[in-house]
């Protein structure tokens, strides 16, 4: 996204969490949030913007500016170290979503992967399936998420094709009732019925920043990340 449209994103994202915000009875405004600035790193240690909750940065990473934003550049992703920001594997300090969230994202895709992972806590191993996670496959970004009502993932992908190494603005939601929405650059770009109550917490967890991570994959992405809430 360009830089000049931000204020149209800003404005648009405080109206859908004042709607989730009278979901949850809560008042409106991220509960978890992360800037990739030069002030938000000590060494490979990542401080939170809001919330408690502070990240551990995998694989080669560096600090720049696109756009007019300060962002952070992971990868590549073949690092022998992996990549990544893992945040937390406790369930208590993760503080995860239960009846319904929204998640957003500055991000720019460097390169393409078959399950590319932006932020999540998400488990699809098998028969068990729980979490969710916001990322991307090949040029689609998607929204994954795994409730009680049905038990499994449904992965909502977007309707437009991404380009690579360009920024875009994602916020995708879950409203507690059945639908999942995801919008691009302010834009509503899918949505889909189906899940029901509350989100499945995964276990093992491994909630991260810049990867798709369960307890059998391990997918570190490499692009720009300007912000996380």
């Amino acid at each position: 996204m360009r830089a000049s449209d931000s204020f149209l994103c800003v404005a648009w994202l405080v109206l859908v969490l004042t709607g989730l915000a009278r979901v949850q009875g809560e008042q409106p405004g991220p509960r978890q949030q992360w800037k990739f600035t030069a002030s938000a790193l000590d060494g490979n240690q990542l401080r939170p913007a809001i919330g408690k909750l502070a990240g551990e940065i995998k694989g080669s990473f560096s600090l720049s500016e696109q756009s007019g934003l300060d962002c952070l550049r992971l990868g590549p992703a073949d690092s022998p170290s992996g990549g990544g920001i893992l945040l937390t594997t406790e369930q208590d300090a993760a503080d995860l979503p239960v009846a319904a969230m929204s998640v957003e994202a500055w991000v720019a895709v460097d390169e393409t992967a078959e399950w590319g992972g932006i932020v999540g806590a998400v488990l699809d191993s098998g028969t068990r399936e729980a979490g969710w996670v916001l990322g991307y496959r090949k040029d689609r970004f998607y929204f994954g998420l795994a409730t009680e009502g049905p038990g499994r993932i449904t992965y909502l992908q977007s309707g437009s094709p991404m380009l690579l190494k360009t920024w875009y603005h994602l916020v995708a939601t879950y409203d507690g009732a059945g639908e999942q929405r995801l919008y691009l650059d302010g834009r509503l770009d899918g949505r889909r019925a189906g899940q029901q109550g509350a989100i499945l917490r995964p276990e093992p967890l491994f909630y991260c920043i810049g990867a798709y991570r369960d307890d059998n994959d391990y997918n570190p992405f490499t692009g720009r990340l300007a912000e996380v809430s």
